[in-house]
């Protein structure tokens, strides 16, 4: 007689880690913002490509953006968050993406990118202005403005199979050109 180990249940999708990755994402944001460098944000015709080292997409940022981890936790699962971020006196910028693992069950796109920018908004003590759904070489994504005490940030969530990708402006003032830029310039390349 044999017996079999049972197998791992998939686990639900939890929009708090959505939106606990979001959060992430816009605390550094605001960090830089109250750090208060003087510098200008170049104009968008000075940005370079920037290539991911992991070789799954490139984006146009003002300077090379400085590296960082997190981790993000939730009961037994946990996350790394990996941001890319550049920024400038009043205006910051970042690209940021996690790997949801296999055995987590993810559910609808729209429930995952709504579950970021609500996390996004209440992790900045903030509001969310506006939100609309988009999308990025056929990947669902949503574009939302979030308004803080510190400031306004503009993001862009992108759903690519597992991995979430986070484009954010953060700015004391709306910044939509500078958005704009990040956004049109983000090019998923494999990997």
């Amino acid at each position: 007689m044999t017996t079999s180990t049972p197998e791992r249940p998939k686990r639900r999708w939890l929009p708090i880690i959505g939106g606990a990755v979001g959060a992430i994402v816009a605390a550094v944001l605001f960090a830089l913002l109250r750090s208060g460098s003087s510098d200008a944000m170049p104009s968008v015709d000075k940005w370079t490509t920037f290539t991911d080292p992991g070789g799954r997409f490139s984006v146009s940022m003002p300077k090379e953006p400085e590296r960082t981890t997190q981790q993000v936790t939730e009961g037994d699962l946990t996350l790394d968050v990996i941001g890319f971020t550049a920024g400038y006196g009043d205006s910051a910028v970042v690209v940021g993406y996690t790997d949801y693992p296999e055995d987590l069950q993810l559910g609808a796109p729209e429930d995952v990118l709504e579950g970021a920018v609500q996390g996004s908004a209440q992790a900045t003590n903030g509001t969310v202005v506006s939100s609309a759904p988009a999308t990025v070489a056929g990947r669902p994504a949503m574009d939302a403005e979030i308004q803080a005490e510190e400031g306004r940030a503009l993001s862009r969530f992108v759903l690519d199979g597992r991995r979430l990708y986070i484009l954010t402006t953060a700015s004391r003032q709306s910044r939509s050109d500078i958005q704009r830029h990040l956004t049109d310039s983000f090019t998923l390349t494999g990997g």
